[in-house]
C-alpha cells in the first residue's frame, strides 16, 4: 500500500479497507461508503456475517447472483473467479461503470461495489486499488 492511503479497520476486525487521502467515509450502520473528493467515484463495502455452517460461501455463486440482478449493457467481464474471491466489471444501461467483488472468509462474506463515471480517471484508479486490496481477515 502506498503512502497516500490510510486504513479503516472494521470494529469486528473482520476486514480492513485502504482509504486514499481526501476520500470521505460514510457509515450507515450496514455498509461503509468511501467517496472520492470529486464525488465521481465511490466504493461501498458490506460485510455479511456467517451465522450458519451451511451458509453458501463460494464467492463465484454470489457474484453470479449479483450480476443476474443488474441491468447490464453488453456483457460483464469477470476478472477473478475463485471460491474465495470473485469480481467483475460492467457498465449499466445509464452508462455508469461498475466493479463488484465478493471475498469469502471465515468471518463471512464481503461485498464491495465500486461505481464511477468516465470523468473519474485518477479516482477510479484509486477505487480499483481499494477493491484490489480489501478482503476478509481470518481466512
Amino acid at each position: 500500500m502506498n503512502d497516500d492511503f490510510g486504513v479503516y479497520s472494521a470494529p469486528s476486525n473482520a476486514y480492513e479497507i485502504p482509504v486514499p487521502l481526501g476520500w470521505t467515509l460514510k457509515h450507515d450502520g450496514e455498509s461503509l461508503e468511501l467517496i472520492s473528493p470529486s464525488g465521481e467515484a465511490a466504493v461501498v463495502v458490506t460485510h455479511y456475517v456467517k451465522r450458519s455452517k451451511t451458509a453458501e460461501t463460494d464467492a463465484r455463486i454470489h457474484l453470479k447472483r449479483f450480476l443476474d440482478g443488474q441491468d447490464i449493457k453488453g456483457k460483464a467481464r469477470e476478472s477473478v473467479a475463485t471460491p474465495k474471491r470473485a469480481s467483475a466489471d460492467f457498465t449499466d444501461r445509464s452508462g455508469k461503470r461498475w466493479t463488484v467483488m465478493f471475498s469469502s472468509g471465515a468471518s463471512g462474506l464481503l461485498l464491495a461495489t465500486c461505481t464511477y463515471s468516465a470523468a473519474a480517471t485518477g479516482e477510479s484508479e484509486q477505487a480499483m486499488e481499494i477493491i484490489g486490496k480489501l478482503g476478509t481477515t481470518g481466512g
